[in-house]
């Protein structure tokens, strides 16, 4: 068991640094070849920390696991909101204009409840999922008209001036390290999701079970590390706006592509107790960015008692998972 369990550790740290490669070299090469820049905005902003959940899905999948790739998205989100968010509204000490996020939080709770109303059935189907990609494309689309200054200090980030943008040294360095990010990235997923089913078999626990706890938390690094940075600078904007982006990234393309490669089934836990719990969780962000009465410390503690409220029940009632 130890040795899975390293298995799955190292596979989790090729994964989200193999993905965090990936996007910036994909960004630093459209720049290079003077790409639009809504690819670089796409890459960068839109899926940025969600790649690590978009390939354990993707794999999962086709591994012929889908419901490992679907906790893992469950798990994400309510760890981006009961552990991550809790953990900047404490750390955070500058008071910041709350206001100024109220649109795209009441987008995510929008997004949210969506997404609990499809699955309502059972399953999200192909066209439940072309919708989902469709409604993220207006989402990302909505951000670039509403964020310029995000946008244009991403792109100033990877833009070069070239005259033979093809045969400078940048291209082949990026070309090289994508590559490597790749390889990372598929050896990463593939022997996660095996790790995942192994260790599930050894401990007697579900794959799912596994996905939304240790693998969650381990492709939720990324925005772990956004919110511990940006709450020691004071950069409310950059955290905020880096969970509510990564949950809607989550739901919409991740869950999106994986329902179009294959129907996705939710357990009777996912939809009386997960999803109504994402739900709950994001009302909560919503109603602390309305008010201004109410004490971050308290709505950090409420969010993160919450959290320690899903592991308890997963672990409970984990034949239901």
């Amino acid at each position: 068991m130890l040795l899975t369990l390293f298995i799955l550790i190292v596979s989790l740290a090729l994964l989200v640094k193999g993905s965090d490669v990936v996007v910036d070299e994909i960004a630093a090469l459209a720049a290079t070849l003077r790409i639009s820049p809504f690819i670089i905005g796409l890459t960068v902003i839109a899926i940025g920390t969600s790649f690590p959940e978009l390939a354990t899905n993707v794999f999962s999948v086709f591994a012929g696991t889908p419901e490992i790739g679907l906790g893992n998205v469950l798990g994400s989100n309510i760890y981006n909101l009961g552990f991550n968010l809790a953990l900047g509204l404490f750390l955070l000490t500058v008071p910041f204009q709350r206001r100024y996020f109220l649109d795209d939080a009441i987008i995510l709770l929008i997004i949210t409840s969506l997404f609990l109303i499809l699955a309502l059935d059972g399953e999200l189907s192909f066209l439940e999922g072309v919708a989902f990609l469709f409604l993220f494309a207006c989402y990302f689309i909505y951000q670039m008209k509403t964020s310029p200054r995000r946008v244009v200090r991403e792109i100033r980030t990877y833009t070069q001036d070239m005259e033979h943008p093809w045969l400078s040294l940048s291209f082949f360095r990026s070309l090289a390290y994508l590559t490597l990010g790749l390889v990372a990235l598929i050896f990463g997923a593939h022997y996660l999701i095996s790790s995942v089913l192994t260790l599930s078999v050894e401990l007697g626990l579900s794959g799912k079970l596994i996905s939304m706890t240790l693998v969650a938390f381990g492709t939720a690094l990324p925005e772990l590390f956004v919110t511990i940075n940006a709450t020691r600078k004071g950069l409310a904007d950059v955290f905020l706006g880096n969970i509510i982006g990564s949950n809607a990234a989550n739901i919409l393309l991740i869950l999106g592509i994986s329902s179009v490669l294959g129907p996705l089934s939710f357990s009777s836990f996912d939809l009386f107790f997960s999803i109504p719990l994402l739900l709950f969780l994001t009302l909560l962000l919503v109603h602390y960015l309305m008010s201004k009465q109410t004490s971050s410390f308290f709505t950090g503690f409420i969010l993160f008692f919450t959290y320690g409220l899903f592991l308890f029940s997963l672990f409970f009632f984990a034949g239901m998972v």
